[in-house]
């Protein structure tokens, strides 16, 4: 599992760019 996790690099969450986040 930690490797997926280092491998595999998951951006921050943007809730002025994303549409659905903000809605």
């Amino acid at each position: 599992m930690a490797q997926l996790n280092s491998t595999i690099d998951i951006p921050p969450p943007r809730t002025e760019e994303d549409p659905l986040v903000a809605s």
